[in-house]
């Protein structure tokens, strides 16, 4: 596999709210794992640098109770989606959806994905808003029968016609590479 230069470098800082029932260190080594791999956003140029210590800048990504989620996000909350703020960079996933995955229709390919592959779809979605700058046009819709679905499809809302998919794909890549960063 050919290196990418680094087009990017993000910062990011992860920590899990109270009352969480997932061990911080284990919650920060998935995340670290996501972001680094290969197949990731690591493919379009970005690198990501983790830090113990929250810095100015940083790209957050706190792991949160589904109460908190609703208290924060109502409607949007209540069905159990993860959020990004993109005017602070922070990413706030649901606690019930990374210990347990998706809530999906039983007839929804999203169901098949492991719950790994799951995390793995959420973080990268989620930083995908942050890479992209959080525009209307980050969510991409299915390019048809069979195929992977982009990362920046909302899987939890259903995927069919396309298989679902952990990973950022070659036309969501692209779509990073084109962006223009200062």
């Amino acid at each position: 596999m050919r290196q990418t230069p680094v087009q990017r470098q993000i910062a990011v800082y992860c920590f899990t709210g109270n009352g969480v029932r997932v061990g911080e260190q284990s919650f920060r080594r998935a995340v670290r794992d996501i972001l680094l791999a290969r197949n990731g956003w690591r493919a379009a140029g970005v690198q990501f640098v983790f830090s113990d210590r929250r810095s100015p800048g940083d790209v957050v990504i706190e792991l949160i109770t589904a109460g908190e989620i609703m208290q924060r996000y109502g409607a949007h909350g209540g069905r159990g989606m993860s959020a990004t703020e993109c005017h602070n960079g922070h990413i706030r996933i649901n606690e019930r959806r990374w210990r347990y995955g998706p809530i999906a229709a039983h007839d929804d390919p999203v169901q098949t994905m492991s719950l790994r592959g799951y995390q793995s779809y959420l973080i990268n979605h989620e930083m995908g808003h942050i890479l992209l700058g959080c525009t209307e046009h980050d969510h991409q819709p299915c390019t048809g029968w069979g195929r992977r679905a982009s990362v920046m499809q909302q899987h939890t809302k259903g995927v069919s016609p396309c298989r679902p998919t952990a990973t950022p794909t070659a036309a969501d890549l692209a779509r990073i590479q084109q962006k223009k960063f200062v």
